[in-house]
This record gives structure tokens, sequence and C-alpha cells, in this order.
């Protein structure tokens, strides 16, 4: 419960508190808008990584399986997440 609250009171703070513009709220709005494609992707990368490196230390394999996440996540976001919601706002607006 300790770390319910915690990361409940987490999010709070960054949902509801403005930051000035910085690397770091470039860097977490970005991830942001790769999380949907991180939560899908991750399953096929942490696969990916089992089945071709099976032989990497725990820490090393989850550095390149994050790394691989990451950056299928962003071509995935770039390539097929954006262009589809610029598609669906279109269809929408036409409506």
């Amino acid at each position: 419960m300790i770390l319910y609250a915690l990361c409940l009171g987490l999010v709070a703070v960054f949902a509801f508190r403005d930051f000035p513009p910085s690397r770091r709220q470039r860097a977490g709005r970005f991830l942001g808008d790769i999380s949907y494609s991180v939560y899908l992707l991750h399953p096929f990368a942490r696969e990916a990584m089992l089945r071709w490196a099976p032989e990497l230390s725990p820490g090393l394999g989850f550095t390149l399986g994050l790394g691989l996440t990451l950056g299928l996540a962003a071509l995935t976001h770039r390539w097929v997440e954006r262009p589809a919601m610029a598609w669906g706002r279109r269809l929408t607006a036409r409506s």
C-alpha cells in the first residue's frame, strides 16, 4: 500500500504541476508519446532478446532489451501511430 500511495502521489505531482521547459520535460513527453507502443512491443523485444542472446548477463540483457523496445516503439509511433491518429482526426472532422 505504501508503494501504491507513493506512485499515486508522484503521478499527481507530475500531472498537476507545470515544469519549465527542459531536456527532462522533452524526454518525459517523448516517453509519454511512445508509451502505448512500449506497452505493446515490450513482450516481443523480450522474446527476441531471450531467443537471439540467451547467454547475456541479466543487466546487459535488460539494457539491450530496453534499447530495442524504445527503438521499436519510437519507430512504430512515428510510422504507424501518428499517421493513424491523423487519419482518425480527418475521418472524424468530416462527420
